[in-house]
């Protein structure tokens, strides 16, 4: 088992083992590959925040079985994932989800409805356009 402060990936990664990570931070735009032969551990901060232009892919190292992340206490942050075969266990209660996609409807003990603050627009409306190509 390794043990690690923070881990922020900004490009795309997998992680392998069993972990204990205090703070693991995502990259929008990018494809995270989870273990499914060892669970991983975040104890206070796990942040996986894509955006409508580049939401981030998670997913297990075997398509059809779950990779674990376990969290008990701590703060999990997401939106716009694109996310298969994941499992979340512990007392924390997963609010990744919003406008993600729960593919296959391959995970489990995760919430797909939009957390009690999220908010629509920011301060320069919706973000639509910023994905369309410019001739």
């Amino acid at each position: 088992m390794s043990t690690f402060n923070k881990i922020e990936i900004r490009n795309n990664g997998i992680i392998l083992g069993k972990n204990v990570i205090d703070s693991l931070i995502f990259t929008a735009g990018k494809t995270y590959t989870l273990d499914v032969a060892q669970s991983q551990t975040v104890n206070e901060y796990f942040q996986v925040i894509g955006n409508n232009c580049s939401p981030i892919e998670l997913r297990s190292t075997v398509a059809g079985n779950k990779a674990v992340v376990n969290m008990n206490g701590g703060v999990v942050l997401g939106d716009f994932i694109q996310m298969r075969d994941q499992r979340g266990v512990g007392s924390t209660k997963f609010l990744p989800v919003a406008n993600s996609t729960n593919i296959n409807n391959s995970n489990e003990k995760l919430d797909f409805d939009s957390p009690v603050d999220y908010v629509d627009e920011g301060i320069l409306g919706k973000d639509v356009v910023l994905c369309k190509t410019i001739p």
